[in-house]
């Protein structure tokens, strides 16, 4: 419990809140906006936490407003200037797994120049690529 003196008088946290008890900071925020906006909870000091007869109220706020963010959702990307290899991994009922299997054909390069874009893969498995018989589920991975 948090104590604040002023040498004659000392007093004790008693409760906080915005406009209830025990209250956290607040944001607000809107999925259209990039607006974001915070309420900070008051903490009431009392002289004696069971019976108070003084409480004091103390205020919070932000002095400064440089903030950065970044926007939710999937800002992924490949790195520029290296090469991807694609493989495919075949499990049974008990997710054994095969070792990762590569084609001649499986490697991406994406060069500096795409460094500027958003670099991803999309892995089709050709039809006439059959699963082994006892497989029951397969994954694709990036080496």
């Amino acid at each position: 419990m948090g104590t604040v003196s002023d040498g004659t008088t000392t007093v004790l946290k008693f409760q906080s809140g915005i406009s209830g008890i025990e209250q956290a900071v607040q944001v607000t925020a809107s999925p259209a906006s990039t607006e974001v906006s915070f309420q900070f909870p008051a903490i009431q000091y009392a002289d004696d936490v069971a019976t108070p007869t003084q409480v004091c109220t103390e205020y919070f706020s932000i002095n400064a407003n440089d903030f950065e963010y970044s926007k939710a959702g999937n800002g992924r990307s490949l790195h520029s200037n290296r090469s991807y290899e694609i493989g495919i991994l075949y499990m049974d009922e008990f997710n054994r797994t095969t070792p990762a299997l590569v084609s001649q054909f499986d490697t991406f390069h994406f060069s500096c120049a795409d460094s500027a874009t958003k670099n991803s893969l999309n892995v089709r498995i050709p039809t006439t690529q059959i699963a082994p018989a006892w497989a029951k589920k397969n994954t694709s991975l990036v080496l």
